[in-house]
């Protein structure tokens, strides 16, 4: 985090700096905008734009509200949140530009620049923030505003699959762990259990309602398709057995929700990742390897596909191959001999 300067030799407006070969602007609430690796031509237009509430017609910034606007309805929270993170870069960058003045050059400068707030290359992402980009420039293409979509032919950056595999022993000795540690703990193991036998992603678990626990099974609601995706689960011993111990958990008697935090109210995304680190970082003072929640989705779609089943019967995906591709960690492959 930049603190206060000692010296400005640059002459930079205040809350501008020169950092990793581009200059960048920390607003009042302390986001980043990355503004460009030169001042005269781009930088110092962006810093405009980023320093003013309203963005000037016709511009980016305009164009990229608009897309935030008409496509954000029909999110999920999280992915409106991410799309709100996101457009707040681009506007930093391109904020001031015309859409028919971006060429894919700039696009690969923005991608080339683009660092965390510390300084540190963030490739993945600028990957999701020029899939933003892009879905701003087809809309612009509609309205007219521009005549070709810039991003496309632009390199993204290479991503390196996540591996981690969680094998069943420490899986055991984690829900152990986080069983013996009280209240809370005991809720985010539910949880975890949850997400490993439905194969259901964190925000649609802290959303599963008493209501949605019916006679045929588990019926989710997916929050990522906007709820145009439901998927039932049906019931197994060791799923019975997941929601009766997640509702044997003390909680007030009106809570309406399978997981829910000790006033019986829904855990905000936020609010379940820090606890869930904090007892990550526990687990890891004890001897255990540390995991992403995420990782047990990717545990869940292995076990399916060694047991010769399709996965996204119950994850929601459209197609097997990209159940496979996103969540198979599996080290081995196993099979019968061909005779």
């Amino acid at each position: 985090m930049a603190g206060r300067r000692k010296s400005n030799p640059l002459g930079l407006p205040a809350r501008v700096y020169f950092q990793s070969g581009a200059y960048r602007y920390r607003d009042l609430v302390g986001k980043w905008h990355l503004l460009g690796p030169e001042w005269d031509r781009t930088a110092k237009a962006n810093y405009v734009e980023a320093s003013s509430e309203d963005p000037l017609p016709g511009t980016m910034a305009e164009l990229i509200n608009r897309t935030l606007a008409k496509y954000g309805p029909d999110k999920s929270p999280r992915s409106r949140a991410d799309n709100e993170a996101e457009a707040v870069n681009l506007k930093g960058f391109f904020g001031r530009m015309q859409p028919r003045a971006v060429t894919p050059v700039h696009v690969a400068q923005y991608r080339d620049a683009r660092c965390d707030k510390h300084g540190k290359k963030a490739p993945v992402r600028a990957n999701r923030e020029l899939s933003l980009l892009s879905t701003a420039f087809a809309y612009g293409l509609e309205l007219g505003w521009c005549t070709v979509n810039p991003c496309l032919g632009v390199r993204r950056n290479k991503e390196r699959p996540r591996t981690r595999n969680v094998e069943q022993a420490e899986y055991d000795s984690f829900l152990a762990f986080a069983r013996a540690r009280g209240t809370t703990a005991r809720m985010l193991a539910a949880a975890a259990v949850l997400t490993y036998l439905t194969s259901q992603r964190r925000q649609d678990i802290l959303a599963l309602r008493l209501s949605e626990v019916r006679e045929d099974g588990i019926h989710v609601m997916q929050l990522k398709s906007g709820g145009k995706v439901r998927v039932v689960i049906e019931w197994t011993d060791a799923l019975r057995t997941a929601v009766a111990e997640a509702r044997a958990i003390e909680r007030p008697v009106a809570s309406m929700y399978v997981v829910c935090n000790r006033q019986g109210q829904r855990y905000t995304d936020s609010g379940f990742k820090s606890m869930w680190n904090r007892l990550q970082v526990a687990w890891h003072e004890a001897g255990g390897a540390r995991f992403h929640y995420h990782d047990l989705r990717a545990r869940s779609v292995g076990k399916l596909k060694a047991d010769g089943r399709q996965a996204k019967d119950i994850t929601g995906h459209t197609t097997e191959a990209t159940a496979e591709r996103i969540y198979d960690r599996r080290t081995a492959k196993r099979g019968k001999a061909v005779e």
